[in-house]
């Protein structure tokens, strides 16, 4: 069973990752809520955490003029590549092999991060929050989309991927994020499947 999930999720690979994840309709809901809670501009530098296919990425580049990302699977690294091919070209955007809990950048780099759809599936929360908050400049913004802590519907929806995915109220969302040292903290749960958290790393001198 872990093999699949981490064949159709936690780490898509082959057809079947680039058939879910080439075209994540059912992620779109999470990207658009994401992207508004983020409210990016031209100013900043971007970072995406778990790109997946790299649809996200794709409208952040829209909007944003560079972009970095990552995500733990070659196929999914791959996906995005291709997809972002144009803006790799004219130096706009970087897409590698990383890992979430020890993110491949110096302190301070970006000035925005988002992490969709993949937060259900870190092992240690506190460290890749406390890494995305070290990699924000001060002042920087964070957003993440993960499922709410439903109790026993979770199972319902979930089925087999229920029993490897961590979620948690918004509560608890909001207090992993304030250990980890982001302040202006908000958690809002949308309905049933969409759970968006935001934290700002203090500006300097704060």
């Amino acid at each position: 069973m872990d093999d699949f999930i981490d064949r159709t999720a936690r780490r898509p690979s082959g057809w079947v990752g680039r058939l879910g994840f080439g075209n994540p309709w059912n992620h779109y809901r999470a990207f658009r809520l994401a992207l508004e809670r983020l409210a990016l501009t031209p100013c900043d530098v971007h970072l995406e955490i778990g790109c997946g296919g790299g649809v996200l990425l794709e409208r952040a580049l829209g909007i944003v003029p560079r972009a970095h990302a990552i995500d733990a699977s070659p196929d999914m690294v791959a996906l995005a590549r291709k997809r972002n091919r144009r803006a790799i070209v004219e130096g706009r955007a970087e897409i590698a092999v990383g890992d979430a809990e020890a993110l491949p950048y110096p302190d301070a780099t970006f000035t925005s991060a988002v992490a969709t759809e993949m937060f259900f599936f870190i092992e240690h929360p506190d460290q890749m929050l406390a890494e995305a908050r070290r990699v924000l400049r001060p002042g920087g913004r964070f957003a993440l989309t993960t499922m709410p802590s439903i109790g026993r519907l979770n199972r319902l929806f979930l089925g087999p991927y229920a029993s490897a995915m961590h979620l948690y109220d918004d509560a608890r969302l909001a207090e992993l994020l304030e250990d980890a040292g982001f302040t202006a903290v908000e958690v809002v749960t949308h309905d049933l499947f969409h759970q968006v958290a935001y934290g700002e790393r203090p500006a300097a001198g704060a």
